[in-house]
């Protein structure tokens, strides 16, 4: 028994593992006949209920481990939160109970009402216009621009009908744990029209004592339909539905079925409501003879002042507690927005010209350069060979591609270190640190451009900033900050393009000089295209 136990641990889930525990040792039985019985019976109910309530945290990320559910539970009891323990009501026979069908898993009563059977499955899962299985498979919908239309691809309706399947399974697994909670009476409920269950009740009559195709409870709607199939050879349904046919159906007292019109759903639904406006006025006696108060002019005036408060440091608090350096020094730079103008005209590579097709977003090109620069060895002289070994090693690694690592301008990283600035990095006696990360406080408010923000920022508050620096080389002078750039300008338009620059590499500064404990001896921007260093 207990190797059941364990293989049930392993394969099933926690809370059908405690449930079989629970009947096949009759476990509920025996703690009811101990002192105070009906307490330590809620306890045992309430440990199933957590186990169910664990199993819906740890559905999305895989199987819920019983390791993974003890540790829960500990640490629940270590926090002190929810595991007080359970009432005896809360398990009590004479009782009514609204629960989900989930939550009921695992439970039993005497009577149980399943309500809404008429309600409509959720297909939307089936019925998008791309659908991806679990085998990363991929089906779309195809666009007819003549007819205007859309229409399944092949693709498309295997995993349709996959999900389909799939969901139905799951459908029906509900509809068998809701219909077996009940001990001694089971009432089901829905609202359908007449003429729509009597069609399901004489097709599934005319299946006769064969079992009702798949395909068939597929093309079902709710479950009320599975219900009428599944007692459509029952006397009572075709009588009270008078379809002709009840002469040839088993006669037994299995369940018994009531109909109500419309007139009768009314009449029950005013009754209701009269029962529930007697229930609010015997809530909410009145004082006879008694009138409202004419407000106060000073209870008017407190609450207009609460209503019209506002925060004092609400701006302050949209205020992001981290940034990187671009999101700081760039936030607003025309040159750095990404123009989207064109992204629904733009065709499909498929359709594209071969010269278009195969073109490269600049920007890659300038991640791939830099790192070509980041990975260079430095030990020996930079030459096209050395660059070339460098571009190899980042194919291999699938770091860039072939097509981006032909468009590195490779004389450009050859100029660069043949420079006063490159030969700087290249001497033995000075310390290179390429592609340098960190992290640094700032005061808000030199990062808060709006005086009004500035007004209201404290000394306190700070902001922590994260980037990365390209090239820092550290020279008995001081620390040389190098920031590559790949923008395509020419000479005239360095120092335009510079000043853009300049704050960013005054924040590289203070880092640096701040971790490193060290001055900075210099700031440079170093444009590849032009061959052009900058100091800032």
């Amino acid at each position: 028994m207990i190797e059941q136990w364990r293989t049930l641990a392993r394969r099933g889930n926690i809370a059908d593992l405690i449930w079989q525990i629970y009947r096949e040792t009759s476990f509920l039985s025996f703690v009811s006949a101990l002192p105070n019985g009906r307490g330590r019976r809620a306890n045992l109910l309430k440990l199933h209920d957590r186990a169910i309530q664990f199993e819906g945290f740890a559905g999305s990320g895989g199987m819920a481990q019983l390791s993974r559910f003890v540790e829960f539970i500990e640490k629940l009891q270590e926090a002190g939160q929810d595991w007080a323990e359970a009432s005896p009501e809360d398990a009590a026979e004479n009782a009514v109970r609204i629960i989900s069908v989930h939550k009921s898993k695992g439970l039993e009563f005497p009577v149980v009402f399943l309500a809404e059977l008429s309600s409509q499955f959720n297909k939307k899962d089936s019925q998008g216009d791309f659908l991806v299985d679990a085998a990363d498979t991929l089906g779309l919908q195809i666009i007819d621009h003549q007819a205007n239309s859309r229409l399944s691809s092949l693709a498309h309706q295997v995993i349709a009908e996959r999900k389909l399947s799939t969901s139905l399974a799951e459908e029906m697994r509900i509809l068998y744990v809701a219909t077996t909670r009940a001990m001694d009476r089971l009432i089901l409920t829905a609202s359908a029209k007449r003429n729509h269950c009597r069609s399901i009740i004489s097709n599934g009559f005319f299946f006769g004592n064969e079992a009702i195709p798949d395909w068939q409870l597929c093309f079902c709607q709710s479950p009320l339909d599975w219900v009428l199939y599944g007692l459509s050879d029952r006397k009572s349904l075709h009588n009270a539905f008078e379809t002709g046919l009840a002469e040839k159906c088993v006669n037994d007292d299995l369940f018994s079925i009531k109909l109500y019109g419309q007139a009768e759903l009314q009449q029950l639904s005013g009754y209701i409501v009269k029962l529930k406006g007697n229930k609010l006025r015997r809530s909410r006696p009145t004082v006879a003879g008694s009138q409202p108060k004419r407000a106060e002019p000073k209870l008017l005036l407190q609450l207009k002042k609460s209503l019209n408060w506002r925060y004092q440091f609400g701006d302050v608090a949209l205020l992001p507690a981290k940034q990187s350096v671009t999101q700081l020094t760039h936030r607003n730079d025309e040159y750095l927005r990404i123009d989207y103008s064109g992204a629904l005209a733009r065709k499909p590579k498929a359709v594209l010209p071969v010269d278009l097709a195969g073109a490269v977003d600049g920007r890659l090109i300038g991640i791939a350069t830099h790192l070509v620069i980041a990975r260079l060895d430095l030990t020996g002289p930079v030459t096209c060979e050395a660059i070339e070994r460098t571009k190899d090693t980042l194919l291999v690694d699938g770091a860039i591609t072939e097509a981006v690592a032909e468009r590195i301008d490779i004389n450009s990283i050859i100029t660069f270190f043949e420079s006063e600035l490159g030969q700087t990095a290249l001497n033995a006696n000075n310390t290179v640190r390429r592609e340098w990360p960190f992290t640094f406080a700032v005061p808000a408010s030199s990062v808060a451009r709006a005086p009004s923000l500035v007004a209201r920022v404290t000394n306190d508050d700070t902001i922590i900033v994260q980037g990365i620096i390209d090239m820092l080389v550290q020279t008995p002078r001081g620390l040389m900050v190098i920031d590559f750039k790949t923008d395509g300008i020419t000479a005239e338009e360095v120092c335009r393009r510079a000043e853009l620059y300049r704050e960013q590499l005054e924040l590289y500064s203070r880092a640096t000089a701040a971790i490193l404990k060290t001055e900075v001896a210099g700031r440079w921007l170093y444009f590849l295209t032009p061959n052009i260093a900058y100091s800032v």
